[in-house]
């Protein structure tokens, strides 16, 4: 924003299928992360071929800004809100044709970690350990 930039949202369907997460050694992976601050994934790739499509949203304008100050936090919940907005409809026009049935079904949730649901249907709670 402070760059008078716009952002392209950009939404990769497919993405999730390739790969396979596994629980094993749960529980030192969780206690590695905590004390750590580090993740560690244990993920194997599919055998099976998973096509991954990329689809570009319309850009959201971020510009008009006349000041070099950085943005209010009004302004970052704006630009979030679009943004979020722009990746439900690219996922409602382009899931039936990217995904399984059973995920395009399940819908899409936009979380900003440590902010919650930007989706205003969901009123599930929402909280970060980071």
């Amino acid at each position: 924003m402070i760059h008078n930039l716009d952002i392209v949202p950009l939404y990769g369907f497919g993405e999730n299928q390739i790969f396979t997460t596994h629980t094993l050694l749960g529980g030192l992976r969780r206690m590695i992360a905590k004390h750590l601050r580090v993740g560690l994934p244990l993920i194997l790739p599919r055998l099976a071929s998973t096509h991954v499509q990329h689809v570009f949203g319309r850009p959201i304008a971020c510009g008009g800004r006349t000041t070099c100050n950085p943005p209010t936090d009004a302004e970052v919940e704006a630009i979030a809100e679009l943004y979020a907005a722009e990746l439900r409809r690219l996922f409602d026009e382009h899931a039936h044709k990217w995904l399984p049935p059973e995920v395009a079904r399940q819908g899409l949730r936009v979380v900003r970690i440590g902010h919650g649901s930007l989706d205003p249907l969901d009123t599930r709670s929402i909280r970060s350990k980071l």
